[in-house]
């Protein structure tokens, strides 16, 4: 919301001043990241969806972890696929036109072929 600041300054004299300063407080957006599958194949891809809420304007996107198998670390929804078994730890981070921001996480296991 939008609030009003009033200001007074009083010096040794007794002189005063005011000013009035309009200030606005924006919601944080906030990021999930809504797959419901967390698990794939080896050489499988897995598209990771992301849901951002109370965002103000445009928003930036950034991945970070073990991003190597991600086809973009500046996207909303990248692809993940990886030749190699383990488990892919992936974060995004969402900053919105007036720099408020969030993150999550997710988990990605990779499984060897039977």
């Amino acid at each position: 919301g939008t609030f009003n600041l009033n200001i007074q300054v009083i010096d040794n004299k007794g002189c005063s001043t005011n000013q009035t300063k309009s200030i606005t407080i924006y919601n944080n957006p906030k990021v999930s990241i809504s797959n419901a599958i967390q698990e794939v194949c080896l050489n499988n891809s897995i598209n990771l969806n992301t849901v951002v809420v109370n965002n103000t304007g445009a928003v930036n996107y950034s991945w970070s972890g073990q991003t190597s198998g991600l086809n973009s670390t500046s996207t909303p929804n990248p692809n993940f696929n990886s030749n190699t078994p383990g488990i892919y730890n992936l974060q995004v981070w969402i900053s919105d036109s007036k720099t408020c921001s969030d993150s999550a996480s997710i988990n990605i296991t990779v499984n060897d072929l039977p």
